[in-house]
């Protein structure tokens, strides 16, 4: 089983968007996932809404829709604290 990304507006922006697509249609990262990722059921599936090595805080807004976008303040993209295990 595959996915794709769709990168929609420039990283950053209040209009970025990222898409998680199976066969060319898109996907909803709530619901259309399975939490496991092989038949054995010892590989797990996992969206994570903040990049490793990145502070922009991205979220799921609609769970229908699956897009994941900028999780924003004030009109703003957030940028929360970085704590970073290395």
């Amino acid at each position: 089983m595959a996915y794709t990304v769709r990168k929609v507006a420039a990283a950053n922006t209040l209009e970025h968007r990222v898409f998680i697509e199976k066969d060319g249609q898109p996907i909803s990262a709530w619901h259309d996932i399975p939490l496991y990722a092989n038949e054995q059921q010892t590989i797990l599936n996992m969206v994570v809404e903040v990049p490793r090595w990145s502070n922009a805080k991205m979220e799921v807004r609609d769970p229908q829709l699956g897009a994941i976008e900028c999780c924003c303040a004030a009109l703003m993209p957030s940028y929360p604290a970085m704590a970073t295990c290395h």
